[in-house]
């Protein structure tokens, strides 16, 4: 297995990097990683929609300025 570790600019270790068909034979391998990353995929979700939720709330209590589709668009 060719593994790549990731480094911040302080030379401090922050990531590991492996190539893909490794990825896929260790999900196969470890079903419980299917299931973490089911998880995670699920609670970026959950985040994604809590953040809306407390966006449209500030927007309603006028603490932030509502944006246009066009805006919301070009964000993407």
């Amino acid at each position: 297995m060719r593994i790549q570790y990731i480094s911040d600019s302080k030379g401090k270790t922050s990531g590991v990097y492996i190539p893909i068909q490794e990825w896929n034979r260790l999900k196969r391998k470890y079903t419980i990683l299917n299931i973490l990353v089911s998880e995670n995929e699920d609670l970026k979700i959950l985040n994604d929609l809590r953040d809306a939720v407390n966006d449209i709330n500030l927007i309603n209590q006028g603490k932030l300025k509502a944006k246009t589709f066009n805006e919301f668009l070009d964000e993407l």
